[in-house]
């Protein structure tokens, strides 16, 4: 078959038509710096990362391509918009079961020999035979074939020049590091080849104190079995081990004793630069959006979602560039009376594309079977029908929805005048822009703190695709997934799994594909020494090397397997059946350090024997021991809840703490969502579409509230009213929309924030005395007495105190009765009340209406027959 570029000739398309205070005197602490000393005891680690940011993540944008009109013929034989077959049809197996989701097994070769005693047949009588053979003197006078020699003999690296290979020699003579072939091989915990050689795991001897156990007779642990009494005693390790300080600064308010934030005379927030663990709002990030607590949240969207373009590149994402892509595509089917499918296209504005997606917003907030439900008005389906939609997009049901299938028929999210790369090297293509944009703004927008977690989040997808996983553990379904680190929700970096990982870190690493995709997302941490948390999918001894070895020496820890993830054998315990047995091993704990490796130092492994063996890695902890903890028991003694206390290990303790980060930006994404599962997509690109737009909304929302918090303030919205006032504002900018309010006078934003002079206080007293006088009259309703400026534009001032007084008058009238019935008619005389303020008689069913309705004149037929 004819490619349908043959049949046409090539067209090229023309383009379409506040000040803070910082204190930047604080410096950053030395990468030295440690919790328990000066200085580090660890080893200086010989190996750096080879990549940076721009190896990882979204690949580079091609150049612009040649446009060509697709024949509709060929679009029906199954060829999309590219001329080209259909994804699911290029796989070689449809059932496809996704990549990989175990790491590769561990290679161990000859295990390495653990630094004891030399061989006393070898060699009699000597302290170090490293260091007998070859000595400091002797080390200027070696070749470059010597050094690499000697250097190998240890298990040292050969690379670099002359220089660096006699100081790595000097430095592994004053460390003492034996002769490989000088050792002997008598422990079982060896490390294995991923390690140095002469590494090995050492068993901890537990020699700590004791643990008394507080809890009460007839409660127990949550996890313990009720009728099972444990015989081990819980004790604590002794050993301590040395980590380092998480060194990141950012800007934060300063505050006063009291708690208030600090202000300077122009009233601004005083800001300084100090440490800080927590994740929270880059400053600069919100003085570049023009920030602040006041702002609307669909301004705070609007920091992730740009509505317009900032610079002269056509490929950057916005709103704008949305709406250029998605008329250039129409134009190239020939939409639009050109013989297309749709002969009475028009070209979409940028408001108008808004409309169309802000309206999946309010269809998460209120499903309906279908979107197209909600253009009707509520008379025409009182059930799904929404007044607001009919009314924004322009009263005519019909011509809503037929424009509304021209949206889902051209919205494009990639420029389609760029040449369509290779599905090998670019498998998300056609949401290209879009990825690459989430990555910088989630980058740019926050400072990120120490305890992140490391795990997959599932884009959910019905349809048929090459690229789709089979997945039967998550009630997600099948779809795509993506690694991610996150930290308090909010998601900062992602690599899909249909992605290629990145060659140049396999190859360096010697790697799987899996562990390539995390060492790629540490590898864009702008920070070194964070804690990264990850479940048993991950971790493994390799791993946790491979992550402080590179230029962030990520501390892991997290759960493991058993068996092939380096694991030492002498920690290791038998799953047992039998309720004897378990009794005499419960709570019982195993660990081990690692020791000898030139990388990484004590690297801990605990086994803890609770329902089953459970295993963590760790090179975060700084001690192993119970701690105390305490859980809500309703005592049928004393006939109320009480606190009843239990022991959990600390490891495991922080590991339930700090790992859940990424299930709860998957919470919050899936709160209030609309490509839920009985949506079913056509187009494999918008379920990612969507799974990236809802992102940038939870992490738009974290921010948000971190930023609240930071400052005092708990005025901000709850998570629906967040969502609901985003997609009111789309779909009716000018009703919903922030409001761009011009700059009043400091005795005005004073009034509006309750920060009243003494002055003003006296004139509203007096005000309030002088209109609650018996001697003043009731002012008359009218049209002109109802305006903003009119005698009762105090009534919606709420300032004020409104309070019901008794009528002076004789026979009391409504007066808001009177005025919407013209003052003719059946006069309303019962349960007839004054305002204390506005000196107007109203009845108790006008009371609420008269001093909460801005736009009386729109109720005034409601309102006379009522």
């Amino acid at each position: 078959m004819a490619s349908p570029s043959d049949a046409n000739k090539n067209v090229r398309l023309p383009p379409s038509v506040s000040v803070v205070e910082v204190n930047n005197q604080a410096k950053l602490p030395s990468d030295n710096i440690s919790q328990l000393s000066q200085a580090s005891s660890g080893a200086k680690t010989t190996l750096t990362s080879p990549i940076c940011a721009a190896d990882t993540g979204v690949p580079k944008t091609p150049p612009q391509r040649l446009i060509t009109t697709v024949d509709e013929a060929l679009i029906e034989q199954g060829y999309d918009s590219d001329g080209r077959r259909a994804p699911w049809e290029e796989a070689e197996h449809l059932d496809f079961d996704g990549p990989e989701l175990d790491e590769e097994p561990l290679r161990f070769g000859p295990p390495p020999v653990s630094p004891v005693e030399p061989i006393q047949e070898n060699v009699k009588n000597v302290e170090n035979v490293a260091e007998k053979l070859v000595s400091v003197e002797d080390v200027p006078k070696l070749m470059v074939n010597q050094l690499r020699d000697e250097l190998k003999k240890r298990g040292c690296s050969q690379k670099g020049k002359k220089a660096e290979l006699r100081s790595r020699l000097v430095k592994a003579i004053e460390d003492k590091i034996p002769l490989v072939e000088n050792l002997t091989i008598d422990k079982a915990n060896l490390a294995g080849d991923s390690f140095s050689p002469g590494a090995y795991w050492d068993l901890l001897e537990c020699k700590g104190d004791y643990v008394e156990d507080k809890t009460p007779e007839g409660f127990r642990a949550p996890t313990d079995p009720a009728d099972e009494v444990s015989q081990v005693k819980k004790r604590n390790y002794a050993q301590k081990f040395d980590r380092m300080v998480f060194p990141g600064k950012t800007e934060l308010p300063v505050m006063r004793r009291d708690g208030r934030l600090k202000k300077n005379k122009q009233g601004k927030v005083k800001y300084e630069i100090r440490a800080h663990n927590k994740t929270e709002a880059k400053m600069t990030f919100i003085r570049k959006n023009n920030l602040n607590v006041d702002s609307h949240p669909a301004e705070w969207f609007g920091a992730f979602v740009p509505i317009k373009s900032k610079g002269n590149d056509q490929n950057d994402f916005s709103m704008e560039s949305l709406n250029r892509w998605t008329n250039i595509r129409a134009l190239m089917e020939n939409a639009g009376g050109l013989g297309g499918k749709y002969e009475d296209f028009v070209n979409f504005s940028t408001d108008e594309l808004m409309k169309h997606i802000g309206i999946y917003l309010l269809q998460a907030l209120s499903p309906s079977p279908q979107v197209e439900m909600k253009f009707h008005s509520q008379v025409e389906d009182p059930v799904n029908g929404s007044d607001l939609v009919h009314r924004s997009f322009g009263g005519i049901a019909w011509k809503s929805e037929k424009r509304h299938r021209h949206f889902k028929a051209f919205f494009c999210s990639v420029n389609p005048m760029l040449n369509v790369p290779s599905r090998d090297t670019h498998p998300n293509w056609k949401i290209h822009p879009f990825l690459k944009h989430i990555l910088n703004v989630s980058k740019e927008a926050v400072f990120l703190g120490r305890n992140l977690s490391c795990d997959e989040q599932t884009v959910g997808f019905q349809g048929n695709h090459k690229d789709k996983q089979r997945i039967t553990y998550k009630k997600e379904g099948d779809g795509f997934l993506a690694d991610c680190i996150c930290s308090d929700g909010y998601t900062y970096s992602f690599h899909f799994r249909h992605q290629a990982a990145s060659r140049k870190i396999t190859d360096t690493f010697k790697c799987s594909p899996l562990h390539a995709r995390v060492l790629g997302l540490i590898s864009q941490l702008p920070d070194k020494y964070y804690t990264l948390g990850m479940d048993n999918l991950y971790n493994s001894t390799k791993l946790c090397r491979l992550a402080y070895a590179m230029d962030q020496k990520v501390m892991v820890h997290g759960v493991t397997r058993p068996s092939l993830r380096g694991i030492p054998p002498a920690i290791k315990m038998d799953e047992l059946t039998r309720k004897k047995d378990l009794e005499k091993v419960r709570h019982t704990v195993k660990a081990a350090v690692l020791k000898g490796d030139q990388v990484i130092q004590d690297l801990v492994a605990v086994a803890c024997y609770d329902t089953k063996p459970v295993y963590f890695l760790s090179s975060a902890c700084e001690e192993i021991k119970w701690i105390e903890k305490k859980r809500k028991v309703f005592d049928p003694n004393e006939k109320k809840t009480v606190d009843i206390p239990f022991y959990r290990l600390n490891i495991i303790d922080f590991y339930n703490y700090n790992m859940g980060n990424v299930d709860l930006a998957d919470q919050l994404r899936n709160q209030y969502r609309y490509d839920s599962a009985w949506h079913r997509n056509r187009k494999w690109w918008w379920a990612i579409w969507w799974w990236g737009y809802q992102l940038l909304l939870t992490n738009s929302y974290v921010l948000y509230v971190k930023f609240h918090r930071l400052h005092g303030s708990k005025n901000y919205c709850t998570h629906y009213e967040y969502i609901k006032q985003i997609g009111l504002a789309w779909v009716n900018q000018e009703m919903y929309g922030p409001k761009k309010i011009k700059k009043v006078s400091n005795k005005r934003e004073k009034e509006q924030d309750g920060s009243l002079t003494r002055a003003t206080k006296r004139k509203i007293e007096a005000d309030m005395m002088s209109a609650s006088s018996s001697t003043s009259r009731c002012i008359q309703i009218t049209n002109e007495s109802l305006c903003p400026h009119g005698q009762l534009k105090r009534r919606l001032n709420t300032s004020f105190q409104h309070l019901p007084e008794v009528p002076n008058a004789k026979k009391p009238r409504c007066q808001l009765h009177r005025w919407a019935r013209d003052r003719s008619g059946t006069e309303v005389f019962s349960g007839v009340i004054t305002c204390s303020v506005c000196r107007v008689n109203l009845c108790v069913r006008c009371y609420n209406i008269f001093h909460m309705e801005p736009f009386l004149t729109c109720k005034k037929s409601a309102i006379a027959s009522s």
